[in-house]
């Protein structure tokens, strides 16, 4: 009778050891494992996503914070992610597995809106998903069949997207300036700034407290007579003024951005603000007063275009340094010319297109806003513990018009996919998450 059952036993661990294999080889057998109407994503359509969600945040804390800080949150992209602990909770392979749960469904209801629209995918569009899908196929080991699904699913979905932007009104993007002003418009103010003296308080002087009095009742008295006057001389002038030797400040600020929850800001951008307008706030052992020299308007300059790549750089190896360099400008200062130099000496691609001031950093902030540049241009650098190679391609219209049309448009998205989920059963098969990728 044991005998029997221990046969048996074995039996069924063969049946699901080969049930196992044949799931994990064959591409008609890959589990869905997000699904909806005509369209469902397999074990392997998400791993790949998984990877793509790694690479991505791999390429973002490398560019702008660097290697210490996948350090400090524990991030291998060498390692399996399932054994890695996550600071969100859980391990980096949950994490990455519900962005990519999220992106599925996503694609998912953009791909159900384009039938609806009778919109579909071009032979030429469909034969470049084709063959996107061969190269990754062979470099991920993930089956062609499943990836292949995976790009046209999202060339499908981006095609929509496209179609969806398009038909927006200007009439829309200008209530929703008007209803998100704070986050567009700057605005231009003078600043004077008396200091509290705590050094002297701390060697024997007057107290603290005294000090703060004094300070706030000069501060007053300056507030009056830019009230009654305007923002019109140098620091030192008011100080003689009002008979005072105190630290003082003067400062002019030109288009700066609303900044959240600051008294000062919302005092500014509020609606009732004119120019020449006074006031004087608190701060840390010192009293500011600003005076509005422009009211709120659109925050506005030229965008720049290009591309950012990044390697890790050791000191001590010059000579090395010096022959880049050399190659940099052998491979020509053509796009061609660029992109090959990339790919060949183990730089990685970390942004390319249109490049906001506000996602970049020295040295790429002041290289490509130079006000010198022209279409071509490419640099090399040294920055830290990184090389940046870096190429402008030209201007790409006003940051207003961009900004604008990005974030509306997004939003405006965001609500189409959410009104179709409530018309689209999607179904998440979790049961399968064991034999995802990661």
């Amino acid at each position: 009778m044991r005998k029997k059952y221990k046969r048996i036993i074995a039996a069924v661990g063969v049946i699901l050891i080969v049930a196992a294999v044949l799931l994990v080889s064959l591409p008609s057998l890959k589990p869905v494992v997000v699904e909806g109407g005509n369209y469902g994503f397999t074990t392997d359509m998400m791993s790949y996503l998984i990877k793509a969600g790694l690479e991505s945040q791999v390429k973002y804390y490398s560019e702008d914070f660097g290697q210490n800080y996948l350090d400090a949150v524990s991030l291998d992209a060498d390692k399996s992610l399932k054994k890695q602990d996550s600071p969100y909770g859980g391990s980096w392979f949950g994490h990455f597995y519900d962005i990519a749960v999220e992106k599925a469904k996503n694609i998912i209801l953009a791909c159900e809106l384009a039938d609806k629209e009778n919109i579909s995918l071009t032979a030429d569009e469909t034969a470049d998903c084709d063959a996107s899908a061969k190269t990754a196929s062979k470099e991920t080991g993930l089956s062609y069949e499943s990836i292949k699904k995976l790009m046209r699913y999202t060339a499908l979905a981006e095609k929509h997207k496209s179609f969806y932007l398009s038909k927006l009104q200007k009439s829309e993007y200008e209530a929703y300036y008007s209803d998100n002003r704070k986050k567009y418009d700057c605005i231009d103010y003078k600043c004077l700034t008396v200091q509290i003296d705590v050094d002297k308080s701390l060697n024997g002087g007057d107290s603290v407290q005294k000090l703060t009095r004094e300070a706030e009742s000069k501060a007053k008295s300056l507030l009056g007579e830019i009230r009654k006057r305007g923002f019109d001389k140098p620091a030192e002038d008011y100080l003689k003024e009002i008979n005072s030797t105190d630290t003082i400040k003067d400062l002019t600020v030109l288009s700066q951005k609303y900044i959240e929850d600051t008294p000062f800001f919302d005092w500014a951008f509020s609606d009732e603000r004119k120019p020449g307008d006074a006031e004087m706030f608190e701060g840390k052992y010192k009293f500011s007063i600003y005076c509005i020299e422009k009211t709120p308007y659109p925050y506005d300059y030229v965008l720049s275009e290009g591309t950012i790549a990044v390697k890790n750089y050791k000191e001590g190896k010059s000579g090395s340094l010096t022959k880049l360099r050399q190659k940099f400008k052998e491979y020509g200062d053509d796009e061609k010319g660029f992109e090959k130099f990339i790919g060949e000496n183990g730089f990685t691609r970390v942004r390319s297109g249109v490049l906001p001031k506000e996602d970049l950093r020295d040295p790429v902030l002041e290289w490509m806003y130079s006000g010198t540049r022209k279409s071509g241009d490419s640099y090399l650098c040294i920055y830290g513990e990184k090389i940046y190679a870096m190429r402008y391609s030209g201007s790409a219209g006003l940051y207003f018009d961009y900004a604008l049309k990005n974030d509306y448009g997004q939003s405006a998205y965001g609500a189409a996919l959410k009104k179709a989920a409530k018309d689209t059963n999607i179904k998440v098969k979790n049961i399968y998450k064991f034999l995802i990728n990661g």
